[in-house]
């Protein structure tokens, strides 16, 4: 149970409150306040889903990635 201003008369109130018992303002408005409704955030794409080129560009990069760290390790054990 927290304390916090009324909007209407600025006195401590419990957020718990329906209403100020100072001024008698209706809380129900903090709703959006106090418990803020989350960003909607963009699904990911599955695998199926995406197009083949991009399919293609994941695969190079993946590709491309393990070729490079393939040859560090290979540059480091043996002087290469």
């Amino acid at each position: 149970m927290a304390l916090v201003d009324c909007e209407e008369c600025g006195k401590p109130v419990s957020d718990r409150a329906d209403a100020c018992p100072h001024c008698g303002w209706k809380h129900s408005a903090w709703d959006s306040f106090l418990n803020p409704t989350p960003h909607p955030t963009k699904p990911r794409k599955k695998w199926k889903d995406m197009r083949k080129t991009e399919q293609l560009s994941w695969i190079i990069i993946f590709t491309w990635l393990i070729g490079v760290g393939g040859y560090a390790v290979l540059n480091a054990m043996f002087d290469i």
